[in-house]
């Protein structure tokens, strides 16, 4: 299970990104966080995923937990958890597709074999000599959850990964979830698209300023609730 309690998040200029939220993911559910822009969807995913504070200054209170300890270090952390950033292209650093692929497994010492059949369950096998400038952006980003997935993680943390994406790139990556789902893979996805969300997530936290402002899975077909607090209803997608 992933947790947070009482999470709270302040960056160094003094905006209070998060104040208190407290969260329980069950292991193999899908979470969906949605909310208006600066409404802190990112922030609490990148403080799941322990990149804030670790990697991304902060102060920060509260605590999270995957099942029941402290989340590892960074250099630790792809074992457990993988983490998928919005702009797919900032996270690219191999000049192949299968060396990307193989990225995070040839840094732990782990058999390339891990990553191959990584690609193979998000259906880019084929695209493994293939040059990563030459990838569109919905390639992009399963070849980067394929370098993730190849760690073996429990949970993986993925912050609005449709936002680049067209319709194509929108229906691949749901995709790519339901069987991620299917394998009982623990996720939590900041994401705007609430058709996305509404089609997959077993939960879903609506945040305004930082705080839980409602959740359920129902709540996305509350429109009227959605529309005041900054977020399209599934049928505006």
């Amino acid at each position: 299970m992933l947790e947070c309690e009482a999470l709270a998040v302040t960056y160094p200029d003094g905006f209070r990104a998060l104040r208190g939220i407290t969260l329980r993911v069950p292991s193999g559910s899908f979470l969906g966080i949605c909310g208006a822009n600066g409404s802190g969807k990112s922030t609490l995913a990148l403080a799941l995923g322990g990149i804030i504070p670790q990697a991304i200054e902060a102060q920060v209170g509260g605590a999270v937990l995957l099942d029941g300890k402290p989340l590892p270090p960074l250099n630790e952390i792809a074992r457990s958890v993988g983490i998928l950033f919005q702009d797919a292209e900032s996270q690219i650093v191999s000049v192949t597709a299968e060396e990307e692929a193989s990225f995070v497994t040839d840094n732990l010492g782990m058999p390339r074999r891990r990553a191959l059949a990584a690609m193979r369950l998000m259906g880019i096998l084929r695209l493994r000599g293939r040059l990563t400038t030459e990838l569109s952006e919905g390639e992009k980003q399963r070849l980067l959850l394929s370098s993730l997935l190849a760690a073996e993680p429990s949970v993986l943390i993925l912050d609005e990964p449709s936002a680049f994406l067209d319709s194509r790139g929108v229906r691949d990556l749901y995709e790519a979830l339901l069987r991620l789902k299917k394998r009982g893979k623990t996720i939590v996805c900041a994401e705007q698209n609430t058709a996305l969300l509404a089609k997959i997530a077993d939960d879903v936290v609506v945040l305004k300023e930082g705080r839980v402002a409602a959740g359920g899975r129902m709540v996305l077909r509350r429109e009227k609730l959605l529309s005041s607090l900054g977020v399209c209803s599934p049928h505006d997608f």
